[in-house]
């Protein structure tokens, strides 16, 4: 039985038996079991590229979306934060 998940990023699962699967950006969709039992998979859904995995309805699979949606959008804002708050660092230091 396969499961669902959310790729950001293009990635590729293989295995020790030539087996590869390919996620273009942003995939959503299914995802065979040899491929969830990677060790590159489990490093992918630790560090966010794959941010959800699971079994279920299509009403489970669009939340899990939506949530991972507001999370990257979450992220976003802080990135933009942050990159402003290092301008504003670098514009005082050129006045002094």
């Amino acid at each position: 039985m396969s499961i669902f998940v959310r790729c950001k990023t293009a990635t590729k699962i293989k295995d020790f038996q030539g087996n590869v699967f390919k996620m273009p950006n942003d995939y959503v969709g299914e995802v065979p079991d040899w491929a969830t039992k990677q060790p590159y998979f489990k490093q992918c859904v630790e560090d966010g590229t794959i941010s959800f995995v699971g079994k279920g309805s299509d009403k489970e699979i669009e939340k899990a979306i939506e949530v991972s949606n507001e999370k990257a959008e979450k992220k976003e804002a802080i990135t933009k934060e942050k990159r402003e708050a290092d301008r504003k660092q670098a514009t005082t230091k050129k006045k002094k």
